[in-house]
């Protein structure tokens, strides 16, 4: 007799906006989902309009009521927080964690999910490898470990043995500290959720070592248009609608330009753009990098 395993899948984000509703469709559209498995978990910290349906708050109180730190930034620092609140609310056997901004290509959402049901761990994700000093999280984490793992969290899977292992260690983590200033160095959700599971035993894979028919593209640095992602083949991270590149896209150059990467970023970030697209950066980048006349 088979038996499902029942799958919860948490869209973690603070602004709810077009990227989180397609993500939302990409997910149905995919036929590995039902409606009843797709969640919201929302940081309530910023001041953002709810979206039209119930979400799973997340707050500064609703974390220190869980006995967790609530550090400034904890929705883009500890996702695994997203997880906790996940939890509580829905039983299931795995849960899904994914960003809005991450974007499936040429049907890669129907391909990956579907083979991840014939895979067995207890914790999945992109990158998961040991860390050393070189890598800027590990510090952090070296505080509570001698060996430091790490991964890339835009999309991870935990079964449920996992999540609850992960929540019982990050409230002995917290403990020390409620009260008292945080330290200065608390571990991000990359570097405690791998650590923490490789450290207890548990079965945790490199999804970049499977056959997973579509691969993962991730950069902190070169983000890619939404449209883009959908006419290639993989997993991309992170994918961004136009609005979203073009509030993001001085930052991101300036860091290029300070890499090394401009041709790469470039390359990367204007694809599909339409005329009118690029006119648009290109005034941007002009209004920004104008030289100011020398007051006499």
């Amino acid at each position: 007799m088979t038996t499902t395993n029942r799958t919860a899948i948490g869209i973690r984000f603070h602004r709810y906006n077009d990227s989180v509703k397609q993500t939302v469709d990409t997910l149905l559209q995919s036929g590995c989902f039902q409606a009843s498995e797709i969640h919201l978990v929302m940081d309530v910290s910023s001041a953002h309009a709810l979206p039209p349906r119930d979400v799973i708050p997340l707050s500064s109180e609703k974390i220190r009521s869980m006995g967790l730190l609530a550090i400034e930034q904890y929705g883009w620092h500890c996702g695994d927080y997203f997880l906790y609140a996940l939890r509580e609310k829905v039983k299931a056997d795995y849960y899904w964690l994914i960003e809005p901004d991450v974007a499936f290509g040429k049907g890669a959402e129907k391909a990956f999910f579907s083979r991840m049901r014939d895979i067995a761990c207890d914790y999945a994700a992109f990158n998961h490898t040991e860390k050393d000093a070189s890598w800027a999280w590990y510090k952090g984490m070296r505080q509570f470990s001698d060996k430091v793992y790490g991964s890339a969290f835009p999309i991870t899977r935990c079964s449920a043995k996992a999540v609850d292992m992960l929540y019982q260690t990050r409230k002995a983590h917290s403990q020390p500290f409620q009260g008292k200033n945080p330290p200065s160095l608390w571990p991000n959700d990359e570097s405690f959720v791998s650590t923490t599971l490789e450290n207890a035993g548990l079965h945790c894979i490199d999804l970049h070592q499977q056959s997973l028919c579509y691969s993962a593209k991730f950069s902190t640095l070169l983000p890619i248009l939404r449209s883009a992602a959908a006419t290639q083949s993989g997993i991309f991270h992170p994918a961004l609608n136009f609005d979203e590149m073009k509030a993001k896209f001085l930052p991101k150059l300036d860091i290029a330009i300070r890499s090394k990467r401009v041709d790469e970023f470039i390359e990367r970030a204007t694809q599909d753009m339409s005329p009118q697209q690029l006119k648009d950066m290109l005034a941007l980048v002009i209004k920004a990098h104008r030289v100011k006349p020398q007051q006499g």
